[in-house]
């Protein structure tokens, strides 16, 4: 693998795991609303 595709690899864990806290903050508002 070269020094691109390793960086890519690294900015879109980064950008997923962002993702994913949106979501899980955005369910726990639901769950929230929803008690």
């Amino acid at each position: 693998m070269d020094y691109k595709q390793i960086k890519n690899n690294i900015i879109n864990r980064k950008r997923f795991k962002k993702q994913n806290n949106l979501t899980i903050l955005a369910n726990q508002e639901l769950t929230r609303l929803n008690a």
